[in-house]
């Protein structure tokens, strides 16, 4: 709620000849004082309305303190609003088209705005109209440790605004403070445009900043190759302009982020330009140090860490890091390539180590025994490894050695066209009773058939697979398995 407590008020018109004329003058209690005198083509018969091309003079003097009104006004955006503005400012023409003189000056303004968490403090602003421009000669404002300056220049005529030209340039300004994004930012940006066309040009310096991704509930979540066919598409909010931007981004040496797979320093350079927002071309490259890969539940330093900015959009930004252990003579992690959009994890290790011993050096440090809880341990621990279906015999053998059930869908048969028939699905449900034997059974989902199934691994390479139901079968497989 706001509250003003009125010293003194007077209005006062005249209406004649489609001329409405008055006199404005009023004193408000800690908000200031305004003086106002008009005249406005305004028609005095029914309907009322107003002539576009009737002539119109105007003007205002006096001065307001804010306090707390723009908060009231718009709640949720900021608060704790507080400032003087000085008004002297005169409009001639006509009403289609208005000419302005005068100045507006802000002063000992501040506030916090609540989308970024920050306050605003020392705001300063004056501004001078004339006939086809507006000058703004000064703006300054200070948040954290640091300050934010600019000028712009702005045409106008017809009553709308032609065109805007100007610069903003900072030393470590605070541009965010919330929870999970802290930032300093030293810009030094100009741009100019019309109302359908906005060019954007510099450089934004990053000397400090600090992310932390949000913490979330560990779900179930739908693998990244599921495609959910009638999922609602999210339409970007449309920007009402053409937005042409070039600039150059660069991150020092105290610039801290941490997401659910990494963290660690990132600096760099890299320039974004283009003239599709959601899609914008980078190129350039940051590094990553004193970092670690947050991957089978243990925590890996990061020897190698690199992302390279190729003039694709950021999201297609390729990937080079290598996070190690090392146990005596043995190195064993992992190598992150791809790209931030669909990273690709692959076990590495000098020397080279089957897939079962290298996981088994970064969980625990020793080479992989075959034991029960070893394997089990294994299993739930690589989970960002086994997720990508790379993985070769590796979850299977881990599997076998745990001797944990397996089971699943298979879809056996496929028509001429490539499409599954849905009638010779079966669901499998088995459990190994040795790494070497398997025992299971399968039924049909759309028919009552009933299959019984054992497999037999007599060597590394060879496997016997018999079935028994309606129709018997034995297979006999050789195996052969990439890296």
């Amino acid at each position: 709620m706001v509250r003003f407590v009125q010293e003194r008020l007077a209005l006062g018109w005249t209406w004649r000849d489609d001329i409405l004329r008055g006199t404005m003058e009023g004193a408000f209690t800690d908000h200031g004082h305004l003086r106002a005198v008009f005249s406005l083509p305004v028609r005095s018969q029914y309907p009322v309305g107003i002539n576009p091309q009737g002539p119109i003079s105007a003007s205002v003097k006096g001065e307001i303190r804010e306090k707390g009104i723009l908060g009231a006004v718009f709640p949720g955006t900021v608060r704790e609003t507080h400032g003087r503005l000085a008004v002297d400012l005169a409009v001639a023409g006509v009403w289609q088209n208005p000419r302005y003189e005068g100045h507006l000056r802000l002063l000992k303004a501040g506030a916090y705005v609540t989308a970024t968490g920050i306050r605003l403090r020392d705001m300063e602003a004056e501004a001078r109209f004339f006939p086809e421009r507006i000058e703004i000669e000064g703006f300054s404002a200070r948040s954290g440790p640091g300050n934010l300056k600019g000028r712009a220049t702005i045409r106008y005529g017809g009553g709308n605004i032609k065109d805007i030209k100007g610069h903003l340039e900072g030393e470590r300004f605070q541009a965010s403070y919330l929870p999970e994004l802290q930032l300093l930012v030293s810009p030094r940006i100009t741009f100019e445009g019309t109302r359908e066309y906005l060019s954007v040009r510099g450089a934004i310096h990053v000397p400090e900043g600090r992310y932390l991704e949000p913490r979330e509930p560990d779900l179930i979540r739908a693998s990244k190759d599921v495609k959910i066919i009638d999922k609602p598409v999210k339409k970007a909010p449309a920007v009402p302009f053409v937005v042409d931007m070039d600039l150059a981004i660069s991150l020092g040496e105290q610039v801290y982020m941490r997401t659910r797979d990494i963290e660690g320093n990132f600096s760099g350079e890299m320039t974004a330009s283009g003239k599709k927002l959601e899609d914008l071309p980078a190129r350039g490259e940051m590094h990553i140090t004193h970092g670690y890969l947050h991957a089978a539940n243990t925590k890996l330093p990061i020897e190698r860490g690199h992302i390279y900015f190729k003039d694709k959009p950021f999201s297609l930004a390729t990937l080079d890091i290598l996070a190690v252990k090392e146990v005596g003579d043995v190195r064993a992690g992992f190598l992150v390539t791809g790209t931030l959009r669909a990273p690709v994890a692959t076990l590495y290790s000098v020397p080279s180590l089957p897939d079962q011993d290298v996981l088994a050096y970064i969980v625990f440090g020793t080479s992989y025994t075959g034991d029960k809880i070893q394997a089990t341990t294994l299993l739930k621990s690589a989970g960002m490894f086994l997720a990508q279906g790379k993985s070769g015999g590796l979850e299977d053998s881990l599997r076998k050695s745990a001797g944990l059930e397996v089971g699943g869908i298979t879809s056996p048969s496929r028509s001429k066209q490539g499409r599954t028939d849905m009638t010779t699905s079966l669901s499998t449900m088995g459990q190994y009773l040795s790494p070497q034997l398997y025992v299971g059974l399968a039924r049909a989902m759309f028919s009552d058939d009933i299959l019984y199934v054992m497999k037999y691994s007599f060597s590394r390479l060879w496997e016997v697979e018999t079935k028994a139901g309606r129709q018997s079968s034995i297979d006999l497989f050789y195996k052969l398995e990439f890296d």
